[in-house]
């Protein structure tokens, strides 16, 4: 006998410019650069089986990041990306381009061969304990502006990546 369990989900409203929360994030909106709009919501009487699980976890998994970022050219930049408790054995990544399809992959925190130095390029660092992963860009050029990914590698076939997307500029100095 298959048994169904019942969940309530409360989606809150996408506003233009602001990064949606989840209502486990509603309490730390500050922490996770997210908003929280006045209302209305929806609320969702979902009801599944233990075998429905893994689509459920659409709904409540998510990364998030500014949307977007300024930067001098010759600077350095630190993006954080910030991550739900679930996923903090996951591998993390960041990547420059729009779509996941076309996106150049500059750091993953499973490429244990390379040593990270302050002379490199692009540097990633996870703290699961804050939940959060940190990209460190250095030297960047103008050519370099444009949007990047902080992503999440879910893995399969049918289970897509959590990302993030940012655009990010770099200005010429006076």
């Amino acid at each position: 006998m298959l048994r169904l369990s019942t969940i309530n989900l409360l989606l809150l409203p996408w506003i233009p410019g602001h990064f949606p929360c989840s209502t486990a994030q509603i309490k730390m909106a500050s922490r996770n650069n997210c908003s929280v709009p006045a209302g209305p919501f929806l609320k969702i009487k979902l009801s599944f089986s233990i075998l429905h699980l893994h689509f459920l976890s659409v709904f409540l998994c998510k990364v998030t990041t500014e949307e977007e970022f300024t930067v001098l050219e010759g600077g350095s930049l630190t993006i954080p990306c910030h991550y739900e408790p679930q996923y903090v054995s996951y591998v993390k990544y960041w990547c420059q381009g729009r779509t996941k399809e076309f996106c150049t992959i500059l750091a993953r925190t499973d490429d244990h061969h390379l040593i990270t130095t302050a002379d490199q390029k692009v540097n990633i660092f996870d703290d699961p304990v804050q939940l959060v992963f940190t990209v460190t860009m250095n030297d960047m050029k103008e050519g370099e502006s444009g949007w990047y990914m902080c992503g999440v590698e879910i893995g399969g076939m049918w289970n897509a990546d959590d990302t993030s997307f940012t655009n990010i500029k770099v200005i010429h100095g006076e």
